[in-house]
């Protein structure tokens, strides 16, 4: 009975390794018709797989012309973005809470925290991106880092707009007490 359980475990090792090998071939196959440089590719294509062998051969020895990054370096960035991004929406919520403390400060502490929120949104989707490594968390990475971003864009151009309203208000203030100071005419005389 040993011996029967040795061969089906052996059968299923070999199956599984038969298996892996077949995935790994048609991998580098579909990489190769991509790129288009097949043994089976038409020689009357020549000019093509030319073209591509000349891609090939640029100062990173890849297909794209970019430095290649290894998983490692990747998702050492990707850890770095993760904290930074939780550092920054705690400071930016911080932030938002003490400008909403002024009644001004309301109009752009809101967006502030709204955007900081998400934020910590982004950081928790590129988490799940991290631990799941699907494609769809880092989609929805880049949708809420855009919203953060137009977010904050909306916020900064309200700031813009109530500072020029604050200066004009305080130079007309200004101008109108000069004016009444220096014996200019303002409002009825008696």
């Amino acid at each position: 009975m040993e011996d029967n359980d040795k061969n089906f475990e052996i059968e299923v090792a070999s199956k599984r390794e038969t298996e892996s090998q077949i995935k790994e071939a048609e991998r580098v196959e579909d990489t190769e018709n991509r790129i288009g440089h097949t043994d089976n590719s038409n020689h009357g294509n020549q000019d093509l797989n030319h073209d591509n062998q000349y891609n090939q051969n640029n100062q990173y020895g890849n297909i794209n012309g970019y430095q290649e990054v290894n998983e490692m370096e990747f998702m050492s960035s990707v850890n770095w973005i993760i904290n930074i991004h939780k550092i920054f929406g705690i400071l930016g919520i911080i932030q938002g809470v003490l400008a909403s403390l002024s009644i001004v400060g309301v109009v752009t502490g809101i967006p502030m925290i709204i955007a900081s929120m998400k934020l910590m949104d982004t950081s928790k989707i590129l988490f799940n991106y991290k631990i799941t490594r699907e494609e769809s968390n880092l989609k929805m990475f880049f949708d809420e880092y855009k919203k953060y971003w137009v977010i904050l864009l909306v916020s900064m151009l309200i700031s813009i707009i109530l500072i020029i309203i604050g200066f004009l208000a305080f130079a007309g203030t200004i101008a109108a007490l000069l004016g009444t100071f220096s014996g200019g005419h303002i409002g009825y005389e008696y």
